[in-house]
């Protein structure tokens, strides 16, 4: 026996079996399908939780908020820092406190959201005639393809504004271009 092997086995011997990485994922992706399953079968309850934990981060959102604000002193839009942080814990109080009323509010303004994005694409399509812009950052998807209009950034449905050209020199008593131009 040579010492490499008596070495491995030593050493495999005398340390405890761990689960592998192929194991958690393994785990992981059955939990995510048992809760999908669960969703499918109960969307009541689903619902319900999800509306809780939202509430629960909203909680935490204004407490984590709240002490950061105090921490970093009064610099800054403060107040309306302190106004966004109790909201959010407020909100989630409300929600913790009647979950059926929650989804509701919940639904009603995913609802509202979704019908202004709708909106808003629409508007966008009969301004520039196309719901796709041709910026490098969003380019002109493939013939055929369709693309939901609430996936691109509203930014670009923005209208283009104007350049005026200035002068090369800033000084005021010279008026001209670089090209030498009189600028009016």
């Amino acid at each position: 026996m040579t010492m490499k092997n008596a070495t491995a086995t030593t050493v495999g011997a005398s340390r405890p079996r761990r689960f592998g990485v192929r194991f958690w994922l393994s785990l992981d992706a059955v939990l995510w399908i048992l809760l999908g399953v669960l969703a499918i079968v109960a969307p009541l309850i689903a619902g319900l939780a999800t509306v809780a934990l939202f509430a629960v981060l909203l909680i935490a959102a204004g407490v984590v908020g709240l002490v950061g604000l105090f921490r970093s002193g009064r610099r800054g839009a403060w107040g309306w820092r302190l106004v966004s942080t109790i909201a959010a814990f407020v909100a989630g109080v409300l929600l913790l406190l009647d979950l059926f009323l929650g989804a509701w509010t919940i639904t009603l303004l995913v609802a509202a959201h979704l019908i202004a994005s709708g909106v808003t694409a629409a508007v966008a399509a009969f301004r520039r005639g196309s719901c796709f812009t041709t910026s490098p950052s969003f380019p002109q998807p493939p013939d055929g393809w369709f693309i939901p209009t609430f996936w691109l950034d509203r930014s670009s449905f923005a209208p283009a504004r104007k350049r005026r050209t200035r002068p090369a020199v800033s000084d005021a008593r010279s008026r001209t271009t670089a090209a030498g131009r009189k600028y009016s």
